[in-house]
This record gives C-alpha cells, sequence and structure tokens, in this order.
C-alpha cells in the first residue's frame, strides 16, 4: 500500500469524520448543493486481487459476475443497496412506496444526482435503462416488470406482473444507472469504458487483466445519507484479476495486491494464523445441495425413506473438510442462511445429521432393492460425488457417478429422468426465490427442478411468496414440508474467504451484507 501525505482540497465531497461536504438547500427548487470544504487527509491506494473479472463495463449485464466483491459497488450506483444488515436501503432513489400491495412501486430520485461528466440523471435515464434492460432479457428479474413510465423529472412508476417476494429487492439492485446521454455519446456500448454516477471513476479498464477507479472530487450524495459500505475512504482501488488461486497467493505475498477477496480455500488457508495477514471466513450466499428427482419411475421420487436414508448417510464435515479445508458450514436447510426470510431457529432443529443407524433405519423402511442410483455433478464436483458414493455404500445404497462439464450439466438439470439425485449449488436473495426456481412444480414445463410434480407444496409456495404471505408461520410450513419429504438436502454452506496484509493498517473494518470486507470503504492509518 502506498501512503503520501499531502493537503487535499475537496470539492463537493461530503462532510463524514473529518473531511466532506455541506450542504445547502435552495428554498425555491428544494435542490441540495455541495459546499466547498477544505481538509488534510492522507492519501490511499489499494490493491485487490480477485479470480474473475468483468469482460465489459456495459451496465447491461447478466448475473454472471454481476456481484463480483469490489466491482459490483464502484463501477456502478443501482436504485437501491442491500447494507449490512440486509435491508434495502436508498442510493440512487430518494424512497419509494407502494400502495398495492407490491404490485406497483413510485420510485423518487434524488434530484441532484450527475455522473462524472456532469450529465443530470433523471426519471426519462431510470427509463430508459430499465426498458433497454427488459430488452435485452440477461437478468431473469426483468421478466416481472410489466411497465414503467416517469411520472415527472424525478420520480417513475414501476409495475410488476408478479408480488413474489424479493422482486421489488432484486430490480432495485439489479438496476445500474447511467445517463441515456453518456452511454449514446460513448458509441461502444460502454464496452472497454464507462461514465456513471459512482463515487469512483474507471480510469483503466484491461478486459479479464485489471480495473483501475479513481475517487470522483464532484461526487454528488453527502456521504451521511449513504451506509458505511458505500462510504469511500480510499483515493484510488486497482482490481487485480487473477484466475489461478495460487497466483493470487503469490500475488499477496509479493506485495502486488494488498487484499485478495473470494479467496479459493486450498491456497487461503496457507495465510491462516500467519501474523503478517489477516483471513477473514464469512457463510457465503450460495449452499451446496442434493436434489432428488421427481420423475416418473425413478426410484427415489416415490420413496421418501430411501431419500432421508442419503440424507442422514452423508457426512457433511467429511465433506467441508475434503472439499473446503474446513472452510464452510453444515446447512439447516436447502437454502442458505442469508436468504431472506431464513428463521435463526432452524439453527437449533435436528437436520439429518450424519448417523449411519438413522440412515440404516430409513433404508429399511424403503422400498430400496439395491439398484443402482445415478448421481449427476459436474466435474468442479468430483470429491464431493466420491465421498457421497462413499458414504452411502457404507449403509448399503449404491451410487454410480455422472460427471459432466458444466455445460453439460446445465443443458439436462431440469430434466429429473436423467439421474436419481443431482449435487448443485443454489443460492438466492430470498426463500421465496429459492423455493421458486427448485420446488415450484408450475415454473418448468418439465415441473419442478427436478421433474416433480408436487401440487400441495406448489399452492403452499405460492402462497408463502407473496409479500402479504411471507409470514413466518407460512415459511415454516413450507421449511418443514421440504424437509420432511427429503426433496432437496443441503449439505454445507460455503465460506467467502478474504484475506489481506495488516501492512495496509486497517483501524476499522466494514463489512458487506454477507460479511465480506469492503476494503473501499474500511478506515486505514
Amino acid at each position: 500500500m502506498k501512503k503520501t501525505v499531502f493537503v487535499l482540497l475537496l470539492a463537493a465531497l461530503m462532510l463524514f469524520v473529518s473531511c466532506g461536504k455541506s450542504e445547502s438547500k435552495s428554498s425555491s427548487t428544494g435542490t441540495t448543493t455541495a459546499t466547498t470544504t477544505v481538509a488534510e487527509k492522507k492519501k490511499v491506494e489499494i490493491n485487490v486481487g480477485i479470480n474473475t473479472g468483468w469482460d465489459t463495463l456495459s451496465p447491461f449485464r447478466s448475473n454472471i459476475g454481476n456481484n463480483l466483491p469490489v466491482i459490483s459497488t464502484i463501477t456502478y450506483e443501482s436504485l437501491g443497496y442491500l447494507d449490512g444488515s440486509n435491508t434495502l436501503v436508498p442510493w440512487i432513489a430518494k424512497e419509494w412506496k407502494t400502495e398495492d400491495n407490491g404490485v406497483t412501486y413510485d420510485i423518487t430520485l434524488w434530484d441532484y444526482i450527475t455522473d462524472s461528466k456532469g450529465n443530470k440523471i433523471t426519471s426519462e435515464d431510470i427509463v430508459w435503462v430499465v426498458e433497454t434492460a427488459v430488452a435485452k432479457a440477461l437478468k431473469p428479474n426483468y421478466k416481472y416488470v410489466e411497465s414503467i413510465e416517469a411520472l415527472d423529472d424525478y420520480t417513475v412508476r414501476v409495475k410488476f406482473n408478479n408480488t413474489l417476494v424479493g422482486v421489488f429487492e432484486t430490480f432495485m439492485t439489479d438496476t445500474l444507472v447511467c445517463s441515456k446521454a453518456a452511454y449514446e455519446d460513448a458509441g461502444d456500448d460502454f464496452v472497454s469504458s464507462c461514465v456513471t454516477t459512482s463515487v469512483y471513476e474507471v480510469t483503466k479498464f484491461v478486459s479479464g487483466s485489471s480495473m483501475e477507479y479513481t475517487l470522483r472530487d464532484d461526487y454528488w450524495q453527502d456521504y451521511s445519507l449513504l451506509p458505511e459500505q458505500l462510504r469511500a475512504t480510499v483515493d484510488k482501488c486497482t482490481v487485480h484479476i487473477i484466475p489461478e488461486a495460487a497466483q493470487l497467493g503469490i500475488a499477496l505475498e509479493t506485495g502486488v495486491v494488498d487484499f485478495v477477496v473470494n479467496f479459493a480455500a486450498s491456497t487461503a488457508v496457507q495465510f491462516d494464523g500467519d501474523s503478517d495477514y489477516t483471513l477473514q471466513r464469512a457463510d457465503a450466499r450460495n449452499g451446496m445441495q442434493i436434489y432428488f428427482s421427481g420423475a416418473e419411475g425413478k426410484a427415489v421420487a416415490e420413496d421418501k425413506y430411501l431419500r432421508q436414508a442419503i440424507c442422514y448417510a452423508i457426512n457433511n464435515q467429511l465433506l467441508i473438510n475434503a472439499a473446503l479445508e474446513g472452510y464452510g458450514t453444515e446447512m439447516h436447510d436447502s437454502a442458505a442462511t442469508y436468504a431472506m426470510g431464513y428463521q435463526k431457529e432452524w439453527l437449533d432443529e435436528e437436520y439429518y445429521p450424519y448417523d449411519v443407524e438413522k440412515a440404516k433405519e430409513c433404508l429399511a423402511k424403503s422400498n430400496y432393492k439395491g439398484e443402482e442410483l445415478v448421481l449427476l455433478g459436474s466435474s468442479t464436483t468430483k470429491t464431493v460425488a466420491e465421498i457421497i458414493q462413499n458414504c452411502c455404500a457404507a449403509v448399503g445404497i449404491n451410487i454410480k457417478l455422472d460427471l459432466r462439464q458444466v455445460a453439460l450439466v446445465t443443458a439436462i438439470r431440469l430434466d429429473g429422468t436423467q439421474y436419481d439425485m443431482f449435487i448443485n449449488q443454489v443460492g438466492g436473495i430470498t426463500l421465496a426465490n429459492h423455493w421458486n426456481t427448485r420446488y415450484d412444480c408450475r415454473a418448468y414445463k418439465t415441473g419442478d427442478a427436478t421433474s416433480r410434480h408436487d401440487y400441495v407444496l406448489a399452492d403452499m409456495i405460492a402462497e408463502a411468496s407473496t409479500v402479504e404471505g411471507f409470514t413466518p408461520e407460512n415459511i415454516n410450513a413450507v421449511h418443514e414440508y421440504i424437509k420432511e419429504e427429503a426433496y432437496g438436502y443441503g449439505m454445507y454452506q460455503l465460506n467467502n474467504l478474504a484475506v489481506w496484509s495488516n501492512k495496509v493498517g486497517i483501524t476499522k473494518l466494514v463489512n458487506d451484507n454477507i460479511n465480506m470486507v469492503v476494503p473501499t470503504a474500511c478506515s486505514y492509518n
């Protein structure tokens, strides 16, 4: 980390702690403007290493790589942000309201938003961004947008065709804001450069290699109106994209990077316990699960006791130790703990703990006759699949592995006739999203995501997935039903690992809503 002391004239930065922006409001227009303050601060530059990056700077992105650490919060700003408590808070949007239980929202913008080129952001820009995103159809959540219109210069009305819990929150965080004029003036769809409202400008971009961010001196917002995860404390941040975990480790050891965010466990483990580094672990949004086929004719489809026997037979801690170097957490539902609606009480429940005797008891109640069961997985889950195979063999269940390339697995994953069991890694911003993706038999032509047709569960999910019906009572009912039927079994929740050199001198650590360090928001000495 490079640190040089100097006196910096901050124009339009906000009064926060010892430096920032004060504001004055015009009584005639209500517009907030920044006044200039002078403050002395250290210039802070950091280098962050990650294993994957954006190949283009376009705001119209798929969900692949859209939530990458660091990049996702400082390249663009979105309408809303999920803060450290997983609560949706204002960002580009100032406030919002609904009077019809989530069908329609009126979203009001701050009336003084400008990008790094001075373009003002108005309702028309938001309408253009959303309509373009809907047309490109790269993010599944936009299929729920029925219409959007500008009510005035700073208010838009969005109507949704579905009141599924999480639709609005995902819409607010998925919508990356930019000026229509700036986008069209660029002439290249922001492929290699972009103009955004972010507190940082992208001053250098090499696709698949590096991204350089420099702090703006004319940022539009008052820091006190932002959650601390979005308050910039760093003057320059360079993100190095290094796909190979071992090379990321070398980059950290040699000082090329100060932080590694989302570190592979196989390499991160070497820094654990080293006094020169800090390793932080936090449960990720994704879990590693097994889903059982619901297709007619499959042995596991109509045999609850066989499914339960398999769940009891799996040694999750062994999986965590072997596949993740111990950096994982046993699950208590097929959904991960950070899904909105997850009940903390579930963590104290018994959820198919590793128990050979119970596995054998359930197997004895089943109709299993020793037939071969096919376990589908990808080439990346080979270790997990082999351990499951051995665990099942120990209680008398015969498993055949079918390990394919990820693309081939993706092509058949919704066809339950292709397997008996399927290893998958599924997240979901809300429980409702997770349920509808995996267990709603009306979701796909083949039934649910494993070709099952359980309309009782589908009706329960439909009731519990609306804004009004997303109650603890309904949520627990769905949880208990899926748990009892063992349609899906959560094995372990992955840990997000971050490692940084203690030379960076963090004096205050700031984490995001899944407890991952936010390097651009920490305080440094």
